[in-house]
């Protein structure tokens, strides 16, 4: 009975940790590049919005948020499903390496070249 409490709250911590990234990363991706990372109903309000002014550059951000979104959530599914061992330290270890990526992508300006983000 221990047993299954203490995984309980290792499972209550692990889902806390990542709430934790999924706002940081969220809260970046507003700060960076006014697009939700997370929140898929508003980037599909701001493509709607943004391409029906007739601004198509500004709706491309948003647009790319929702086609990684299902990206990852395809590959997150198939990971989870695959017969892989230690698929926690291999997700893990995605998320980080895409995290670093992103942030160094940013440093270095690459990805918001040729975007007009306003």
């Amino acid at each position: 009975m221990r047993s299954f409490r203490l995984a309980g709250e290792r499972n209550e911590w692990l889902a806390a940790g990542l709430a934790m990234i999924a706002d940081f990363v969220d809260a970046y991706g507003i700060i960076t590049y006014r697009t939700y990372l997370s929140f898929m109903s508003g980037n599909t309000t701001q493509i709607g919005y943004r391409a029906g002014q007739g601004n198509f550059g500004l709706a491309v951000p948003s647009a790319l948020a929702i086609v990684f979104f299902v990206g990852g959530s395809l590959a997150g599914a198939l990971l989870v499903h695959s017969a892989v061992r230690r698929i926690r330290r291999l997700i893990f270890g995605m998320v980080a390496s895409s995290l670093v990526l992103i942030i160094g992508f940013t440093r270095l300006d690459i990805v918001s070249m040729g975007l007009e983000l306003r």
